[in-house]
Protein backbone atom coordinates (compact mmCIF):
# COMPACT_ATOMS: atom_id res chain seq x y z
CA UNK A 1 0.00 0.00 0.00
CA UNK A 2 1.20 3.44 -0.86
CA UNK A 3 -0.91 6.46 1.53
CA UNK A 4 -0.70 9.74 0.51
CA UNK A 5 -1.86 12.65 1.92
CA UNK A 6 -5.40 11.99 0.29
CA UNK A 7 -4.88 8.79 -1.66
CA UNK A 8 -3.96 5.15 -1.05
CA UNK A 9 -3.35 3.40 -3.43
CA UNK A 10 -2.47 -0.78 -3.83
CA UNK A 11 0.83 -1.73 -5.52
CA UNK A 12 0.39 -4.41 -8.39
CA UNK A 13 2.78 -6.10 -10.70
CA UNK A 14 2.48 -6.29 -13.82
CA UNK A 15 4.44 -8.03 -16.59
CA UNK A 16 5.49 -6.46 -19.73
CA UNK A 17 5.97 -7.92 -23.39
CA UNK A 18 8.57 -5.13 -23.85
CA UNK A 19 11.49 -4.90 -22.18
CA UNK A 20 12.23 -1.64 -20.74
CA UNK A 21 15.58 -0.75 -20.93
CA UNK A 22 17.45 1.58 -17.62
CA UNK A 23 20.04 3.91 -19.73
CA UNK A 24 23.32 4.88 -17.94
CA UNK A 25 24.56 8.41 -18.87
CA UNK A 26 27.45 9.00 -20.73
CA UNK A 27 31.00 9.06 -18.54
CA UNK A 28 32.34 11.60 -20.62
CA UNK A 29 31.34 14.07 -23.08
CA UNK A 30 34.19 13.18 -25.53
CA UNK A 31 32.56 9.38 -25.76
CA UNK A 32 28.73 10.34 -25.82
CA UNK A 33 27.10 6.95 -25.75
CA UNK A 34 24.81 5.63 -23.59
CA UNK A 35 24.88 2.41 -21.98
CA UNK A 36 22.25 -0.45 -20.84
CA UNK A 37 22.04 0.03 -16.74
CA UNK A 38 19.15 -2.52 -16.62
CA UNK A 39 16.42 -4.57 -18.50
CA UNK A 40 12.79 -4.60 -16.62
CA UNK A 41 10.45 -6.99 -17.78
CA UNK A 42 7.83 -5.96 -14.95
CA UNK A 43 6.56 -2.57 -13.77
CA UNK A 44 4.89 -1.71 -10.34
CA UNK A 45 1.48 0.00 -10.94
CA UNK A 46 -0.54 2.42 -8.61
CA UNK A 47 -4.05 1.47 -8.60
CA UNK A 48 -6.49 3.29 -6.39
CA UNK A 49 -7.92 1.34 -3.43
CA UNK A 50 -9.82 2.81 0.27
CA UNK A 51 -7.72 2.86 3.31
CA UNK A 52 -7.71 -0.04 5.07
CA UNK A 53 -9.42 1.95 8.77
CA UNK A 54 -11.47 -1.53 9.74
CA UNK A 55 -9.03 -2.56 12.47
CA UNK A 56 -8.50 0.65 13.78
CA UNK A 57 -11.14 0.11 16.86
CA UNK A 58 -10.02 -3.16 17.20
CA UNK A 59 -6.61 -1.38 17.44
CA UNK A 60 -7.33 1.20 20.14
CA UNK A 61 -9.78 -0.97 22.03
CA UNK A 62 -7.17 -2.23 24.63
CA UNK A 63 -6.85 1.71 25.49
CA UNK A 64 -10.75 2.44 26.12
CA UNK A 65 -11.82 4.90 28.20
CA UNK A 66 -13.62 3.33 31.21
CA UNK A 67 -16.30 5.60 31.74
CA UNK A 68 -17.25 8.54 34.71
CA UNK A 69 -15.39 7.59 37.55
CA UNK A 70 -12.49 5.57 35.76
CA UNK A 71 -9.57 6.61 36.00
CA UNK A 72 -8.84 6.73 32.31
CA UNK A 73 -10.06 10.24 32.65
CA UNK A 74 -7.29 11.24 34.90
CA UNK A 75 -4.17 13.05 33.98
CA UNK A 76 -1.10 13.61 36.51
CA UNK A 77 2.08 15.24 36.47
CA UNK A 78 5.16 12.59 35.90
CA UNK A 79 8.09 13.82 37.77
CA UNK A 80 10.23 14.24 34.36
CA UNK A 81 8.38 17.99 34.87
CA UNK A 82 5.79 18.81 31.62
CA UNK A 83 4.88 15.45 30.58
CA UNK A 84 1.83 13.79 31.63
CA UNK A 85 0.61 10.30 31.79
CA UNK A 86 -2.80 8.55 32.33
CA UNK A 87 -3.25 6.45 35.68
CA UNK A 88 -4.37 3.32 33.70
CA UNK A 89 -1.82 1.95 31.84
CA UNK A 90 -3.63 -0.97 31.85
CA UNK A 91 -3.39 -0.73 27.79
CA UNK A 92 -0.87 0.09 24.98
CA UNK A 93 -1.79 3.81 24.02
CA UNK A 94 -1.19 4.60 20.16
CA UNK A 95 0.22 8.02 19.29
CA UNK A 96 -1.21 9.62 16.20
CA UNK A 97 2.12 9.11 14.10
CA UNK A 98 2.00 5.48 15.33
CA UNK A 99 -1.40 5.20 13.87
CA UNK A 100 -0.06 6.21 10.78
CA UNK A 101 2.21 3.31 10.68
CA UNK A 102 -0.09 0.76 11.77
CA UNK A 103 -3.11 1.57 9.65
CA UNK A 104 -3.20 1.77 6.04
CA UNK A 105 -4.48 4.43 5.20
CA UNK A 106 -4.10 8.16 3.85
CA UNK A 107 -3.99 10.62 6.46
CA UNK A 108 -7.79 12.13 5.56
CA UNK A 109 -9.28 8.98 5.35
CA UNK A 110 -7.50 8.13 9.14
CA UNK A 111 -8.76 11.50 10.54
CA UNK A 112 -12.40 10.30 9.14
CA UNK A 113 -11.63 7.14 10.77
CA UNK A 114 -10.64 8.28 14.07
CA UNK A 115 -13.62 10.90 13.94
CA UNK A 116 -16.05 8.17 12.86
CA UNK A 117 -15.41 5.47 15.65
CA UNK A 118 -14.91 8.65 18.42
CA UNK A 119 -11.68 9.01 19.35
CA UNK A 120 -9.51 11.64 20.70
CA UNK A 121 -6.30 12.67 21.60
CA UNK A 122 -5.69 13.04 24.77
CA UNK A 123 -1.92 13.91 26.07
CA UNK A 124 -0.21 13.05 22.64
CA UNK A 125 -2.22 8.91 22.79
CA UNK A 126 -5.32 8.57 21.13
CA UNK A 127 -8.32 7.18 23.76
CA UNK A 128 -11.26 5.57 22.15
CA UNK A 129 -14.50 6.88 23.60
CA UNK A 130 -16.83 3.50 24.27
CA UNK A 131 -20.72 4.22 23.07
CA UNK A 132 -21.96 3.97 26.34
CA UNK A 133 -19.72 5.32 28.47
CA UNK A 134 -19.88 8.60 26.20
CA UNK A 135 -23.50 8.39 26.00
CA UNK A 136 -22.90 9.16 29.81
CA UNK A 137 -20.42 11.68 28.96
CA UNK A 138 -22.66 13.85 26.28
CA UNK A 139 -25.46 13.39 28.71
CA UNK A 140 -23.51 15.74 31.43
CA UNK A 141 -22.18 17.98 29.15
CA UNK A 142 -25.41 18.80 27.79
CA UNK A 143 -26.97 19.51 30.82
CA UNK A 144 -23.85 21.84 31.87
CA UNK A 145 -23.99 23.45 28.10
CA UNK A 146 -27.95 24.24 28.63
CA UNK A 147 -27.32 25.87 32.13
CA UNK A 148 -23.88 27.92 31.21
CA UNK A 149 -25.43 29.29 27.85
CA UNK A 150 -28.74 30.14 28.95
CA UNK A 151 -28.67 34.00 29.07
CA UNK A 152 -27.09 33.47 25.60
CA UNK A 153 -29.32 34.43 22.15
CA UNK A 154 -28.88 31.15 21.10
CA UNK A 155 -29.41 27.57 23.08
CA UNK A 156 -29.49 24.50 23.10
CA UNK A 157 -33.25 23.53 22.23
CA UNK A 158 -33.08 26.34 19.76
CA UNK A 159 -30.15 24.14 17.86
CA UNK A 160 -32.18 21.59 17.52
CA UNK A 161 -35.13 23.25 16.41
CA UNK A 162 -33.55 24.61 14.07
CA UNK A 163 -31.85 21.68 12.54
CA UNK A 164 -35.82 20.43 11.69
CA UNK A 165 -35.81 23.17 8.95
CA UNK A 166 -33.84 24.07 6.24
CA UNK A 167 -31.41 26.88 7.38
CA UNK A 168 -28.01 26.19 8.82
CA UNK A 169 -28.68 26.64 12.68
CA UNK A 170 -25.56 28.25 14.64
CA UNK A 171 -24.11 26.13 17.15
CA UNK A 172 -25.21 27.11 21.36
CA UNK A 173 -21.76 28.94 22.96
CA UNK A 174 -20.69 28.75 26.39
CA UNK A 175 -17.25 29.36 28.10
CA UNK A 176 -14.77 26.40 28.32
CA UNK A 177 -13.51 27.41 31.50
CA UNK A 178 -17.18 26.22 33.36
CA UNK A 179 -17.43 23.03 31.54
CA UNK A 180 -13.98 22.81 32.78
CA UNK A 181 -14.84 23.65 36.69
CA UNK A 182 -18.06 22.08 36.45
CA UNK A 183 -16.83 18.40 34.97
CA UNK A 184 -13.69 18.25 37.59
CA UNK A 185 -16.55 17.72 40.13
CA UNK A 186 -17.05 14.66 38.44
CA UNK A 187 -13.53 13.39 38.43
CA UNK A 188 -12.95 14.48 34.66
CA UNK A 189 -9.49 15.94 33.82
CA UNK A 190 -9.76 19.08 31.77
CA UNK A 191 -6.83 17.69 29.22
CA UNK A 192 -9.84 14.96 28.39
CA UNK A 193 -13.07 17.73 28.82
CA UNK A 194 -11.12 19.84 26.13
CA UNK A 195 -10.45 16.95 23.91
CA UNK A 196 -13.95 15.68 23.96
CA UNK A 197 -15.35 19.25 23.44
CA UNK A 198 -13.28 20.04 20.02
CA UNK A 199 -13.99 16.42 19.00
CA UNK A 200 -17.91 17.84 19.45
CA UNK A 201 -17.17 21.21 18.20
CA UNK A 202 -15.16 24.18 18.01
CA UNK A 203 -13.20 25.86 21.20
CA UNK A 204 -11.69 29.36 20.20
CA UNK A 205 -10.85 32.42 22.90
CA UNK A 206 -12.06 29.99 25.49
CA UNK A 207 -15.88 29.61 24.10
CA UNK A 208 -17.18 26.41 23.10
CA UNK A 209 -19.18 26.33 20.21
CA UNK A 210 -21.35 23.02 20.79
CA UNK A 211 -22.34 20.52 17.68
CA UNK A 212 -25.11 19.55 19.49
CA UNK A 213 -26.76 17.80 16.89
CA UNK A 214 -23.68 15.03 16.68
CA UNK A 215 -24.20 14.91 20.16
CA UNK A 216 -27.81 14.12 20.13
CA UNK A 217 -27.04 11.71 17.63
CA UNK A 218 -24.02 9.84 19.87
CA UNK A 219 -26.47 10.33 22.73
CA UNK A 220 -28.90 8.27 20.91
CA UNK A 221 -26.32 5.46 19.51
CA UNK A 222 -24.67 4.78 22.67
CA UNK A 223 -28.67 4.31 24.75
CA UNK A 224 -29.10 1.87 21.46
CA UNK A 225 -25.80 -0.13 22.26
CA UNK A 226 -26.61 -0.51 25.87
CA UNK A 227 -30.09 -1.40 25.42
CA UNK A 228 -29.12 -4.20 22.83
CA UNK A 229 -26.45 -5.37 25.79
CA UNK A 230 -28.89 -5.34 28.35
CA UNK A 231 -31.34 -7.38 26.22
CA UNK A 232 -28.45 -9.61 24.77
CA UNK A 233 -27.65 -10.46 28.89
CA UNK A 234 -31.34 -10.95 29.94
CA UNK A 235 -31.26 -13.15 27.16
CA UNK A 236 -28.60 -15.20 27.41
CA UNK A 237 -29.91 -15.67 31.45
CA UNK A 238 -33.28 -16.89 30.47
CA UNK A 239 -31.66 -19.20 28.01
CA UNK A 240 -29.81 -20.64 31.41
CA UNK A 241 -32.84 -20.82 33.55
CA UNK A 242 -34.57 -22.31 31.37
CA UNK A 243 -32.14 -25.02 29.55
CA UNK A 244 -33.20 -28.91 30.85
CA UNK A 245 -30.83 -29.66 33.26
CA UNK A 246 -28.84 -33.70 32.61
CA UNK A 247 -27.92 -35.64 35.88
CA UNK A 248 -24.78 -37.61 35.39
CA UNK A 249 -24.86 -41.10 37.21
CA UNK A 250 -22.07 -41.27 39.69
CA UNK A 251 -21.82 -44.91 39.56
CA UNK A 252 -21.92 -45.32 35.73
CA UNK A 253 -20.86 -42.42 34.05
CA UNK A 254 -24.08 -42.59 31.65
CA UNK A 255 -26.29 -39.36 31.58
CA UNK A 256 -29.83 -40.14 32.45
CA UNK A 257 -32.88 -38.00 30.81
CA UNK A 258 -34.29 -34.97 32.23
CA UNK A 259 -37.63 -33.69 32.53
CA UNK A 260 -38.70 -30.33 33.01
CA UNK A 261 -35.32 -29.26 34.73
CA UNK A 262 -35.64 -32.37 37.10
CA UNK A 263 -33.86 -36.01 36.37
CA UNK A 264 -35.74 -38.71 36.67
CA UNK A 265 -33.42 -41.25 38.38
CA UNK A 266 -33.94 -45.00 36.57
CA UNK A 267 -31.44 -47.91 38.31
CA UNK A 268 -28.68 -49.02 35.69
CA UNK A 269 -28.95 -52.37 34.21
CA UNK A 270 -26.31 -53.66 35.31
CA UNK A 271 -27.15 -53.21 39.12
CA UNK A 272 -30.50 -55.17 38.23
CA UNK A 273 -30.33 -58.40 40.59
CA UNK A 274 -32.90 -61.07 40.44
CA UNK A 275 -33.71 -62.81 43.60
CA UNK A 276 -35.34 -65.97 44.13
CA UNK A 277 -38.59 -66.68 46.36
CA UNK A 278 -37.92 -70.71 46.81
CA UNK A 279 -36.74 -71.95 49.94
CA UNK A 280 -34.30 -74.32 50.04
CA UNK A 281 -35.11 -77.91 51.65
CA UNK A 282 -34.31 -78.09 55.50
CA UNK A 283 -31.85 -80.89 56.47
Amino acid sequence: MLCTANKTYALRTVAISNSLCILRPPATAAHPTLQIRDVCHQVLECVPAPGRVERLRSVLKESAWGGLGSTSSQITPTKAGNKRKRDDESGKRYTPAQLQSIIQASDAELAAAIKEINAVEVDGHMLLLPPVHLAELIGVLLKLLTVHCGSSAFGVADSLESDKGSGNAPNPECSAADIFAAMSEHDVDAHFTSAVMRHFGTVENEIWAADVKTMVGELGRGLLVATKVRSFLDDSDRRRINQPRSTTSSLTGAKLPATNGRATLTSPPCLATTYSTTRPPLQ
